[in-house]
């Protein structure tokens, strides 16, 4: 039908010893029908991994905040959503996110797919430290396709500085191993006040 929209998820184990000289593995998925195609060209998609050894481990960040613009005062929820695209293992994974200027963090917000975490070290996966303004979880050992979502809550000081429009946070995801891609360890979330 019209507008209808799905998809494919699967997995596929690459040859191991890879090839001597094979740094990168390619795939490509496409779409075909026996109806006249409008837009032929978005029929098909290519994915690029890394082969080297080590796991390719990344961050995504979304700043969600209670209206649009943000407003001062208000809360705004980060979303960060992480994992390992590679099969090899990623040890001692953490990811870390400063608290941006002009907000401050809001206590006990700090959830890990979807389960609450503590504010305190040593307690669980995560903390607030409050000497650096800073957010921590331990993530440990990601396999091969591990995944998950990260979610805290900051709110806007009452007044932003003059000549304030928007609030940029970064996080950062690092592993003890290799990462053949390294560019997508970080990812930042700027949202218009």
């Amino acid at each position: 039908p019209p507008g209808a929209e799905g998809y494919f998820r699967y997995q596929a184990a690459v040859a191991n010893p890879l090839p001597e000289g094979t740094t990168l593995v390619t795939n490509t998925a496409e779409v075909t029908s026996n109806e006249p195609d409008l837009d032929p060209l978005d029929n098909r998609s290519t994915v690029v991994l890394g082969a080297q050894p080590g796991a390719d481990i990344y961050v995504q960040k979304v700043a969600l905040p209670a209206t649009i613009p943000a407003l001062p005062g208000g809360d705004m929820l980060y979303r960060l959503r992480y994992g390992n695209l590679s099969m090899g293992i990623a040890t001692n994974t953490v990811l870390t996110d400063a608290i941006p200027a002009n907000t401050g963090y809001v206590a006990d917000s700090l959830f890990l797919d979807g389960v609450p975490l503590t504010d305190d070290a040593g307690d669980d996966a995560g903390q607030y430290v409050s000497a650096s303004n800073l957010i921590s979880v331990i993530l440990g050992n990601l396999g091969g396709g591990a995944n998950g979502v990260i979610t805290f809550t900051v709110r806007l000081a009452d007044v932003l500085p003059a000549g304030v429009t928007g609030i940029d946070n970064t996080a950062y995801i690092a592993a003890s191993v290799s990462d053949p891609v390294v560019s997508d360890n970080q990812s930042t979330a700027v949202m218009e006040v």
